[in-house]
């Protein structure tokens, strides 16, 4: 990684699949993929501002190493599930002053703690979190106070309905002006 110190964006999904010698039968499918640890070696990647995990089968809490990357502006953990659970998530928010663009969509955020965090990033325009069912309607108006935002990505459920989603931007809009 010492040749790409100058990377300023990087696209990375990881995934080991099985061994092809894996009988059927096995309890494991074929498809499924071991999670990898990788994360410490792309925290020297120090100019980086864009980096994108998605898809990637991480282990727990090995996001945490990326919290030394705090140039990012756009950071696309998506569908990485138990790979950033609440305390990375926290972690994360935490070190990214600049982030502009936050995708934390299916990941393992049952309690969404990360959200009185994330809360502070006021530069944020683009913020996903769909897929995570810990999200409430007291924990999205903890983030009407980002008044850049432009795209929020939530699922809709019996806790985040339409109308909640509505009254959100509503409130978002009274603190823009």
């Amino acid at each position: 990684l010492v040749a790409c110190s100058s990377l300023t964006k990087l696209e990375l999904e990881v995934a080991v699949g099985r061994a092809a010698g894996q009988e059927q039968g096995d309890e494991q499918d074929d498809d499924e993929a071991d999670v990898v640890e990788m994360c410490a070696q792309l925290a020297g990647l120090k100019n980086l501002q864009e980096l994108s995990l998605a898809d990637s089968c991480l282990v727990p809490s090995d996001a945490l190493a990326l919290t030394a990357l705090t140039g990012l502006t756009k950071f696309n953990l998506g569908n990485v599930r138990a790979g950033v659970g609440d305390v990375a998530a926290k972690a994360i928010a935490s070190s990214f002053q600049q982030l502009r663009h936050l995708v934390f969509s299916i990941c393992d955020l049952g309690r969404m703690v990360c959200l009185a965090v994330v809360r502070r990033l006021t530069q944020l325009t683009e913020l996903q979190l769909e897929g995570n069912s810990g999200l409430t309607q007291q924990g999205l108006m903890l983030l009407t106070g980002l008044t850049r935002l432009q795209h929020l990505g939530v699922t809709r459920n019996s806790k985040v309905t339409d109308q909640v989603v509505q009254r959100f931007w509503a409130a978002l809009r009274q603190q823009q002006l």
